[in-house]
């Protein structure tokens, strides 16, 4: 698994290119893209998450078990005229890929409903949005009930977040010393306090395009089966957590219902693949005649070390999930806690 998939090189160079440049050898491609995330991440990572920034891309399949934020790729063989049993992945001529339900007869094709299901796209790409706004540690209003997701966890909040009045910031003397206004859902002291232990969040038996019954509250529900059901955050499908939750409304706690689902696209920065590619490309080139690089590959290197740079200092803030707290400001605040006396 890797966080570029074969077709972001496409844009920049040709097939056959690449394979003169790998030797055909997909380790030597890997490990080009593991120098240049390397080399990239060693920009980001005082101000992002590296680690959740270059998540793998991988090749959907329906049984797997997948956590927010998870890029799934439909990329199988061709469909060739012999029969399959259920569970076969084939991408058909019509551009399609699909999924064998029933052990097809007679040669059928991935158009026939009988025994095939169209999941989308060949090359598409799907993304598991994440279920509740991610929490954050400055937010500073979070009332309970609340629910955020955090680190492949769904908390509700128990105790309101505490702010400080001005009598409480006086105390600390200097801004450095005030505390966060929130405490991490994980935290192993007082987490459990403020936001219980969470339920754990991921998704699991969902086709990408995948369709649900409306929610009802005079219906019983066997635990796994999914339901469709709006709500102010999101209008998706939902997977309930336990059997026969009557009347317990999906997204009014986190025990018996859990937000599922894929959407469609590319949910990787794409400056950040666009750079990767080039770093990466430059490092293969390097590897085999580091005296005789190509002018465009390494202007385009440059190009991408000038970006990872511009990103640390600040200049440019590319749609990558940052650490928590904030790090790696290039502006500090300070001083002491200002007094507002009256006389």
């Amino acid at each position: 698994m890797s966080f570029l998939r074969s077709r972001d090189y496409l844009p920049q160079i040709q097939t056959t290119i690449l394979s003169q440049l790998t030797k055909g050898d997909l380790l030597v491609q890997v490990d080009a893209e593991e120098d240049a995330q390397e080399e990239i991440s060693s920009y980001l990572r005082q101000r992002y998450d590296v680690t959740i920034a270059f998540a793998s891309t991988v090749v959907f399949a329906p049984n797997a078990a997948y956590n927010a934020g998870q890029l799934a790729e439909l990329n199988y063989p061709a469909w060739i005229n012999q029969n399959y049993t259920a569970g076969a992945l084939v991408s058909y001529t019509d551009g399609n890929a699909y999924l064998c339900t029933v052990n097809t007869v007679s040669d059928a094709p991935p158009t026939n409903a009988t025994y095939w299901t169209l999941l989308g796209p060949n090359y598409g790409l799907y993304n598991i949005p994440y279920p509740y706004p991610v929490f954050d540690v400055n937010k500073g209003n979070y009332t309970k009930g609340n629910i955020v997701f955090w680190r492949n966890k769904i908390y509700q909040c128990l105790i309101p977040s505490q702010g400080y009045d001005h009598t409480a910031l006086i105390q600390f003397e200097v801004q450095q010393n005030i505390p966060l206004l929130n405490v991490f859902p994980d935290d192993p002291i007082h987490g459990a306090t403020y936001w219980g232990t969470g339920t754990a969040y991921s998704v699991t038996a969902l086709l990408p395009q995948q369709t649900a019954s409306a929610w009802s509250n005079v219906t019983t529900y066997s635990q796994n089966q999914f339901v469709s059901y709006p709500d102010s955050y999101r209008d998706q499908l939902w997977q309930s957590l336990v059997n026969s939750n009557l009347n317990n409304t999906p997204g009014a706690d986190i025990i018996n219902w859990m937000p599922v689902s894929w959407t469609y696209g590319d949910n990787r920065d794409r400056s950040l693949v666009k750079n990767m590619v080039d770093v990466a490309l430059y490092t293969l080139h390097a590897n085999i005649a580091p005296q005789n690089i190509p002018a465009l590959r390494q202007r385009r290197y440059e190009k991408a070390i000038d970006w990872c740079m511009a990103v640390a200092k600040g200049d440019i803030t590319p749609s990558l999930p940052m650490l928590q707290p904030i790090q790696g400001g290039r502006i500090r605040i300070g001083g002491n806690i200002k007094l507002e006396n009256t006389w």
